[in-house]
């Protein structure tokens, strides 16, 4: 393999996390458009690399396209059948994740998987750009810290209102990196720290780098204050070490809880009890979530369909009888009986919980079929030689757990799980599970 067609796949892992647009007009063409086109070009790369040989496909990879058919048979379903299909298939504006984003992570997790498979030493230059990216990333988010005005764009500095960039970023949600919000990156650093445990547990990567490595992830990670990351942070850290350290873990878990409780009460939600304090009120969202299921409970509202939910949910239960006209982003106009146009604001695009969100959007049936391709891919992950490859899905499901899936970083996880090819090649002796 030719040295530049390596760097190639590093630079594009790199600009799977760094990519943006700075002339966008919205959050989604600012964020979430251009790291999607970054994967876009990685499928490209993969396929034209595969074109050279021919491919053998044995049954973990023909159960894999099953079960992906089987997941985008009933989300095209959900797509035809809901209210808003153009929002299903491409997905809302900032989140991405439509059908069209899973049909582009299905062609890409099978197509890594199967260049892995013909060409295993290109799994490194992947590994080389995420973290070369990471790194950048970190870069990128120090000076965040000094100024928040600071978001990469062409109206940098400039205000929308006091609090708030043109780009619609908050002061208090800095720093951002090259993301649309806090949360994401959140998820970015961590599952970086932990993919460091694991190249270091493979023994692909040295104890000095390990340690650098996790320096820099782990105290970006702590200075986003930022629960949820800091959860993934220590669950996959007592998965991958708990048994070998326990004192250590102790000691971890009492730091993070106590991290996570200063900043839940550093930032108090006026009113609130302390289990919705605790959960900045998701139990809220997901009470609506649960209402917006009972309209549609079998083929749902159509990929992210929980502000669509939300917006007919409003107007089934109020006592002015307008009808919907139409649903933006992160509004959507109704219009009275006597023929006026009147706007409500969205109240969240997501219903924060992975579960939730999924049977919400695709029904009964999109649920049960994401549920058997993660829990193949989990199966296969937990089968394969690189040991404990599965923290990957149990970080991911701990996020998603009050977070959500979004086109910015859930191309990660996907990564991660086409790693699962039963390549001996792709294994140097002595570092992974026996068989």
């Amino acid at each position: 393999m030719q040295p530049t067609v390596q760097r190639l796949y590093s630079l594009l892992f790199a600009l799977s996390l760094l990519a943006l647009n700075p002339w966008g007009e919205t959050r989604g063409e600012i964020w979430t458009v251009p790291k999607i086109g970054v994967l876009i070009a990685l499928y490209g790369l993969n396929l034209v690399l595969l074109w050279r040989k021919p491919l053998r496909f044995d049954s973990q990879q023909w159960l894999s396209f099953m079960f992906w058919g089987f997941w985008l048979a009933f989300g095209a379903i959900a797509v035809l059948e809901s209210p808003v299909p153009r929002r299903a298939f491409w997905g809302q504006d900032e989140m991405g994740d439509g059908w069209f984003y899973w049909g582009v992570l299905a062609n890409l997790t099978l197509s890594n998987t199967a260049l892995l498979r013909q060409y295993p030493h290109l799994l490194r230059s992947q590994i080389k750009g995420l973290l070369l990216g990471g790194v950048v990333l970190v870069l990128a988010m120090i000076p965040q810290l000094i100024d928040w005005r600071i978001d990469y764009t062409q109206t940098m500095g400039e205000l929308l209102r006091p609090g708030i960039l043109r780009s619609t970023i908050f002061a208090d949600h800095q720093p951002i990196g090259t993301y649309s919000h806090r949360g994401h990156v959140a998820f970015v650093l961590s599952f970086l720290c932990i993919l460091l445990l694991l190249l270091r547990r493979w023994r692909w990567l040295s104890r000095r780098n390990t340690f650098l490595g996790l320096v820099l992830f782990g105290g970006m990670l702590w200075m986003l204050r930022t629960r949820v990351g800091i959860l993934v942070f220590v669950v996959g850290v007592l998965y991958l070490l708990g048994r070998r350290y326990k004192r250590t873990m102790i000691v971890l878990c009492l730091l993070g809880g106590l991290l996570m409780g200063l900043i839940t009460f550093s930032r108090p939600i006026e009113g609130l009890p302390l289990i919705k304090q605790i959960t900045s009120d998701r139990v809220y969202l997901w009470h609506l979530g649960r209402s917006g299921i009972r309209q549609r409970p079998l083929w749902g509202w159509g990929f992210n369909g929980f502000g669509v939910a939300y917006a007919h949910l409003v107007e089934k239960h109020s006592d002015n009888s307008r009808r919907i006209e139409v649903i933006h982003d992160v509004y959507y106009e109704a219009i009275t009986p006597e023929g006026q146009v009147e706007f409500e604001l969205l109240i969240s695009n997501k219903a924060h919980n992975l579960i939730l969100d999924t049977w919400i959007s695709t029904g009964f049936f999109g649920l049960i079929s994401y549920l058997s391709l993660l829990g193949f891919y989990t199966y296969q992950a937990y089968q394969s030689r690189l040991q404990r490859l599965e923290v990957l899905v149990i970080i991911y499901v701990t996020f998603t757990f009050t977070w959500f899936e979004a086109a910015q970083f859930s191309h990660l996880l996907w990564w991660g799980l086409s790693l699962t090819a039963r390549s001996p090649a792709l294994y140097p002796k002595g570092q992974c599970r026996e068989e």
